[in-house]
């Protein structure tokens, strides 16, 4: 059985909600997250409109069209292009609902694959490239400058970052926080501290390079990173 987590971001803070999980079996099913939902909703998640009961499982024996509809049409002339650039042979909607994200300009909606850390144990290894959390209030940059981020700390492409929980952080008690030598620059997403804390605690090998930098992108999506999980 094949899961994705639904991400809802805040356009007001940029922080990240965990509000659902669409799972492909025999068919698929989508659901809220109790877990979360409740706190995305007093951010001004209104939910989505093709699921509107918060507490009913959705099933459908194919691929939901809200979510179908994110992705490119199977029948366009350059979609051997798209299935290549998400390392596809075939088209198969749900596996490139995971690759690309299935991100759309009408919503903050975006697919993310949850890290299956029994997996991990059974020395299949994790990767995920992400954006770190929480930049503007940690140490890596300055104001912006005609829409350019001045970098306070210099990063380097394939540079290895350091982790460390914080148990005590308002927001996330699974918090997980990005440093470069001693200078705290951002946080693990929401969707991922837990898995990368339990990680850490469990004594996996858990490593962050600097994958990518965008001055010119917003403060939240400006520090890309690769994270691989192994068993050591």
């Amino acid at each position: 059985m094949n899961t994705l987590e639904v991400v809802w971001k805040d356009l007001n803070t940029r922080q990240r909600f965990v509000v659902g999980t669409l799972t492909k079996g025999i068919k698929y099913s989508f659901r809220y997250k109790k877990e979360t939902i409740d706190k995305a909703c007093e951010k001004g998640f209104n939910g989505i409109v093709a699921f509107p009961d918060l507490k009913k499982e959705y099933i459908n024996n194919v691929l939901f069209p809200a979510f179908g509809t994110r992705l490119p049409d199977e029948k366009r002339k350059d979609i051997n292009n798209i299935l290549s650039k998400y390392n596809l042979e075939n088209y198969d909607s749900f596996e490139l609902l995971k690759k690309s994200g299935g991100r759309s300009p009408i919503d903050t909606l975006e697919f993310i694959e949850p890290i299956d850390l029994s997996k991990v144990k059974e020395n299949i290894k994790a990767t995920r490239e992400f954006f770190i959390a929480g930049v503007r209030h940690c140490n890596l940059c300055n104001d912006k400058i005609d829409n350019r981020c001045t970098i306070k700390i210099p990063l380097q492409k394939g540079e290895i970052l350091r982790l460390e929980l914080e148990p005590s952080n308002h927001y996330d008690p699974d918090a997980v926080a990005v440093y470069k030598d001693n200078y705290k620059i951002g946080y693990i997403p929401m969707y991922y501290s837990k898995a990368v804390g339990e990680a850490i605690k469990g004594n996996l090998e858990v490593d962050l390079i600097v994958k990518d930098f965008d001055s010119m992108a917003c403060c939240q999506e400006c520090l890309k990173v690769l994270l691989t999980i192994v068993d050591e």
